[in-house]
């Protein structure tokens, strides 16, 4: 348990930085803001589309190094739940945060879903 609990920290350090930078420039990408030249530049990996200068960051290095964090955040995820659920006092606390994790996304996203 130990072992698992110091990989989920490492991971989860070593994923916190990617995992920030994709957020706010979704957040940019999300409400059309850009308050820097660079933020719309940063935003269009969401889109895969290239600005009308022709920059981008759309590639093949790109979506592989997205797609291996991608994986590692999954890894971390499932490492974060699988400590919650093994830590005794508090697992009545995780499953009932797992489930509500699980419902939210649902009910929002079921309405839009035909």
């Amino acid at each position: 348990m130990k072992a698992t609990r110091s990989f989920h920290a490492y991971l989860g350090c070593f994923l916190v930085p990617m995992i920030l930078l994709y957020c706010v420039t979704g957040i940019f990408q999300l409400w059309d803001i850009a308050p820097l030249d660079f933020t719309v530049t940063l935003s269009t990996w969401h889109t895969q589309r290239a600005l009308k200068q022709g920059l981008s960051f759309v590639g093949p290095m790109v979506k592989i190094t997205a797609t291996l964090f991608t994986v590692l955040l999954m890894m971390l995820s499932t490492t974060g739940v699988f400590v919650a659920l093994k830590t005794k006092t508090h697992r009545r606390y995780a499953l009932m945060a797992l489930a509500l994790g699980l419902a939210t996304p649902i009910t929002v996203i079921l309405p839009f879903v035909q």
